[in-house]
């Protein structure tokens, strides 16, 4: 299974887009998602690796976009820019 995470990085104040800085921690590997299950979900244990970031450099307007890669086979982590 795969799981995608979008967190909204901006938000809106006087008619002004400002960029949220609050630091994210979020673990490589084991992510149990166990605790936010609805109540008598009986499935498979909701664990996740993480494989991939997307980053955002810039302001709402303009940006450039990199992302980080882990490559299934050599468990090696590359850099696309």
């Amino acid at each position: 299974d795969i799981l995608i995470i979008q967190l909204k990085r901006f938000q809106v104040q006087n008619m002004t887009s400002i960029r949220i800085g609050t630091f994210v921690n979020c673990p490589i590997a084991g992510l149990n998602l166990k605790d936010y299950m609805k109540t008598g979900y009986d499935g498979p244990e909701p664990i996740y690796d993480l494989m991939s970031v997307s980053i955002h450099r810039g302001d709402i307007n303009d940006g450039h976009y990199i992302a980080y890669a882990k490559n299934v086979f050599t468990k090696k982590w590359y850099q696309y820019d």
